[in-house]
């Protein structure tokens, strides 16, 4: 248990007392990522946090409306997305706390010493379009499709291939369904390392 991470964001008060911060995660995604337990089910989830001088707050609404949009019930969850438990938007910072998941494709295949056999590239890459597939169907862009952003999931679900960090996403269809305008000359989103050549919505 890190105290530093708990005073840092004073995590457990009033407004998340339901939760006890663990230890913070190494991570290059849009927010701070930790361990979080339940009090009383002593169950692991994740929490991200993010301070409001780093992000403004609607962006992590905005993101809590998308994973619900994916996955609106917690008590029927639909396979391959995390569920979300919580939301809240506090004077200094808002976050979430959503599902534990198992390892990144990326952390595997480092793990791998970079090497994946043709079988388990198919059954992963599957999984992965099977995914973004779901996300488009539902009128969403991720915008920072990576294997960072590609996760496994924990227990029986371990072989299930789940994807997170909506951070950036945004629709792009209208609430009538109509796709969004195109737009040119927008500034970077997402990783420099994973844009596509002459990308746009």
């Amino acid at each position: 248990q890190i105290n530093s991470q708990k005073s840092l964001f004073s995590m457990v008060d009033s407004a998340t007392d339901a939760y006890e911060i663990l230890d913070r995660l190494p991570s290059d995604r849009s927010g701070k990522i930790f361990i979080a337990k339940h009090k009383t089910t002593l169950k692991e989830y994740i929490a991200k946090v993010v301070k409001v001088e780093d992000m403004d707050h609607g962006e992590v609404k905005r993101e809590y409306g998308l994973y619900r949009v994916l996955n609106p019930d917690p008590q029927n969850p639909v396979e391959g997305f995390p569920c979300v438990y919580k939301y809240e938007a506090l004077k200094d910072r808002s976050y979430l706390i959503m599902d534990k998941l198992g390892p990144s494709i990326e952390d595997l295949f480092d793990l791998c010493g970079q090497k994946l056999s043709l079988k388990t590239v198919l059954m992963l890459g599957l999984q992965m379009l099977s995914r973004i597939e779901d996300v488009h169907s539902k009128g969403i862009i991720h915008r920072s499709i990576k294997p960072d952003n590609f996760v496994m999931g924990t227990g029986d679900k371990a072989h299930i291939v789940y994807l997170i960090d909506f951070g950036v996403s945004v629709p792009y269809r209208t609430p009538e369904g109509r796709h969004i305008p195109f737009a040119q000359h927008k500034g970077l989103v997402g990783n420099i390392n994973t844009q596509k050549v002459g990308r746009g919505v």
